[in-house]
């Protein structure tokens, strides 16, 4: 069963939306790995800050 063209116009439309609404205007979208990234840095940096707390008491 074929679907209407109104729908395929309608997900199209509603497609480019979505992708719009991730990113901030004139920037491309951040990558996963960037992320990932970050994640690690900060995971890292409050190890760092237990380990020094523990080592101070």
């Amino acid at each position: 069963m074929a679907r209407s063209a109104n729908y395929t116009k309608k997900r199209i439309r509603d497609r480019g939306r979505k992708k719009r609404g991730t990113r901030k205007y004139g920037q491309a979208p951040m990558k996963y790995s960037h992320m990932g990234a970050h994640s690690c840095w900060y995971a890292s940096g409050s190890f760092l800050l237990v380990a020094g707390a523990v080592g101070i008491a």
